[in-house]
Parts: C-alpha cells; structure tokens; sequence
C-alpha cells in the first residue's frame, strides 16, 4: 500500500483543473481570503483527497470553494511505536501559489503545525512606525567637574 493511504491517511481523488481558488485554513490570512494557484506546468491539475472513513488526526488545510481537500495537516500517533509525528500534504506545488504573501502565510502555517515549538513569524513594522526605543542612560556629570575641552 502507498504511504498516502497506509500512514497518512488518504485516498487520492479526482484530478482537478475546474478553477484554482482555495481557503486555507489557520493562516494568519482572513478565514475569507482567496487564495489562487497559478500552475506553471501547464495541463497539469492539481490533485484532490479524501480522508480513509475511521482514520483519526486529518485536519483539512486547504479547501477547494466546493469544499474539496487539497491539502491537510495530519497528526497521529504511530500505533506499533506510540511516537508522534505529524505531516502537511498538498495536492498541489506550494510554488504555484500566485501570490507571495499567501505563499508564505502558508508555509509558515506548515512549518508552526510541523514543529509547534516555534510560531509563525510576525510580520515586519514598516520603517517608521515603530516606536523608538530610548538609549543607554548617559551618567550625569559630578557636581564641580568641567566638561570643558572634552
């Protein structure tokens, strides 16, 4: 049996190239934004999956309009060893994704879910609307010392 459908989980579906608008799920994207793959292989669809009926731990990631998985985030326990270990599958290549800024809410999504130790990265103030951080203390000068010629 594949790894697919043995340790993750899953059942290939449909190939799909009917519309490339997806939701993705946990991102620090609004739950409304629409996020669009742009393949670059062209004729190539991208690939739909079913979650195996009784297998726990399949969290939909990435959700065609129609509601359709086109990717998933899976957690599980492994049940001969008792380890834990997790897994994000998509159905398409994360570098189609048309615009960089959900490309990258996305994989940092992947990346935080993969290792929950670390948090998705914030995003950068612009130059200038941070506030200012103050300096070091500057030690007042001792009462009769000259500070001329200094």
């Amino acid at each position: 049996q594949p790894l697919y459908k043995d340790t993750l989980g899953l059942a290939y579906g449909e190939q799909w190239d009917h519309g490339y608008k997806f939701k993705a799920s946990g991102t620090k994207l609004a739950d409304w934004t629409l996020i669009e793959i742009t393949p670059s292989r062209k004729g190539v669809p991208i690939q739909v999956f079913t979650a195996l009926p009784g297998v726990e731990g399949i969290e939909p990631f990435c959700t065609l309009e129609n509601g359709k998985l086109i990717g998933a985030k899976i957690a599980r326990k492994d049940a001969a060893t008792g380890k834990s270990w997790r897994a994000v599958v998509f159905g398409f290549y994360l570098t189609d994704v048309a615009n960089n800024d959900h490309r990258r809410a996305i994989l940092e999504e992947a990346l935080a879910f993969l290792n929950p130790k670390v948090e998705p990265s914030k995003p950068a103030d612009p130059i200038g609307t941070a506030a200012p951080q103050p300096g070091p203390a500057v030690p007042e000068p001792k009462a009769g010392a000259s500070t001329e010629g200094q």
